[in-house]
């Protein structure tokens, strides 16, 4: 027989402040029955059994729900008329599809021999806090999202299985614990988790699609070694400052536009490990300042360093040999760039809309890389200098849009003098002793780079003249860049031998 029991502090709290708190223990089905349909339950506890037939009436009825206790109910198949989402038949130990679904009870206890909970189970509900039961092995799709009170969550050891979009919309969620026992982190996991501060995800090998997009309080995460792929846009618009990926030794892919809008990501470490990179990977992180790409990476991507206005130069290094469309757009703050030895194509506005540039070295390129359409738009190509080889200077002269730059010769043979441009700058090698004078302003700074833009020499100078012993300098190729009192910049190419 049913039993319906009123605590005494239930029935104070009816008299005191019209809110009415029940338990009780059930047999499946006429959960509806002991309470009655117009009841305005508040707090309500169930034990012995219930099946989907009570859980509906839980979800549609009791509309003033604040607390909902079901720890020592179990829940029991059930097949019979149609329920919750118009299904007929529902399996012992599993919280059905869209059972709860914006229930506004801000306080619920599952029941402790519960197996799977289903897709949407939960969602859109006023729960602050939930403990998922050490039972569980698998939770469906979205079954938390948009629950915009849960401010914790931590997964057991028991859950094998997640769905996708688990807890995304929850925008109040701080932290979030997973255990090993989850490889896979589905995609959208937690999209627009606003507050999410702390995750841990101690053995997951694949990151979906948008799995922490839009996570802006993210600044940091702990990748772990058993991670192979990133998936596309799994961090846009987070709040990472650091993409430590050196951790990640097992990482292979990098999806498009994967740290995207990122505004606060001022670094990227690869380390050793060598991901192929997807398209826009790091699209319009307008605070990035350093990188260095992985040894093989041959290709830049479309759209991967677009908008990076503050990035270091030298990401494009020796071994890239194509720049595909878009992928340098907008580095306005980029004043000289050294192409590669290896490069043959530029794509389509690849260095758009590049403001401060002042020149470009293709010394080492003797091969004029073939380019798409309107590489540099934006930019007034007449006012910069492209210096080139003595023996390739016909060639940029004849090739389409190399020929609309100034082009000039800027290699120093060993003991030669040249007048690098129109600054007036002289370099006079005579061995071990580099020379440099001014005509105008003071030198008040010289460094020197080997052509993987490595900084080899730097040192400040107030004179006209500045002296530089390269005993300490492998002989080969180098780069000198001279500051001079005005703030110009003049860089020359010298051969030691």
């Amino acid at each position: 027989m049913n039993t319906l029991r009123y605590s005494l502090l239930s029935i104070f709290a009816t008299i005191s402040l019209g809110l009415m708190a029940i338990e009780i223990d059930n047999t499946a089905g006429n959960l509806a029955s002991n309470i009655g349909e117009s009841c305005d339950v508040t707090e309500l506890i169930v034990t012995g059994e219930i099946n989907a037939a009570d859980i509906d009436f839980i979800s549609n009825e009791l509309k003033q729900l604040q607390g909902l206790d079901l720890s020592a109910a179990s829940i029991v198949a059930y097949a019979g008329e149609r329920v919750l989402t118009g299904g007929t038949e529902y399996r012992a130990n599993e919280l059905p599809d869209y059972a709860l679904m914006g229930l506004k009870a801000t306080s619920i206890t599952l029941p402790s021999s519960l197996t799977s909970i289903g897709e949407g189970a939960l969602t859109s509900t006023c729960v602050e806090s939930i403990a998922i039961p050490e039972s569980v092995t698998s939770i469906g799709a979205h079954a938390f999202a948009e629950c915009r009170n849960l401010s914790a969550i931590s997964l057991p050891n028991s859950v094998t299985s997640i769905g996708e979009g688990l807890f995304m919309g929850c925008v109040n969620l701080s932290s979030a614990t997973f255990s090993e026992s989850i490889t896979t982190l589905p995609d959208r996991t937690f999209e627009n988790c606003s507050s999410l501060a702390e995750v841990s995800i101690l053995a997951v090998t694949n990151i979906g699609k948008r799995a922490f997009l839009g996570c802006s309080a993210l600044k940091n995460i702990a990748l772990p070694s058993s991670l192979t792929a990133i998936g596309a846009e799994a961090f846009y618009g987070s709040g990472i400052e650091t993409a430590e990926l050196r951790t990640a030794t097992s990482l292979a892919t990098i999806g498009d536009f994967a740290f995207a809008k990122c505004e606060s990501l001022t670094e990227v470490l690869f380390g050793d490990v060598s991901p192929t990179l997807g398209r826009g990977v790091f699209f319009d992180d307008s605070a990035l300042a350093y990188i260095t790409l992985p040894a093989s990476t041959t290709v830049i991507p479309e759209f991967t360093f677009k908008g990076t206005t503050v990035i270091n130069p030298e990401v494009i290094r020796e071994g890239v040999t194509e720049i595909k469309d878009y992928a340098l757009t907008g580095w306005a703050n980029i004043e000289d760039f050294k192409i590669p030895s290896t490069l043959n194509t530029i794509g389509s506005g690849a260095m758009a809309n590049w403001e401060n540039i002042g020149q470009i070295d293709v010394t080492d390129v003797h091969q004029v890389p073939e380019l798409g359409d309107n590489v540099w738009r934006n930019v007034d190509q007449a006012s910069i200098i492209l210096y080139v080889d003595t023996a390739d200077e016909e060639a940029y002269a004849s090739a389409a849009q190399w020929n609309e730059f100034t082009i000039k010769n800027n290699y120093v043979e060993s003991d030669a003098t040249i007048e690098a441009d129109t600054s007036g700058i002289t370099l006079r090698y005579s061995k071990p002793m580099l020379t440099i004078s001014s005509k105008g302003e003071e030198i008040v700074f010289v460094e020197i780079f080997d052509l993987n833009g490595r900084a080899r020499y730097a040192n400040k100078s107030e004179s006209a003249t500045a002296e530089v012993d390269t005993s300490d300098l492998a002989g080969g190729n180098i780069v000198v860049r001279i500051t001079l009192a005005d703030g110009s910049i003049t860089s020359a190419k010298l051969l030691l031998n």
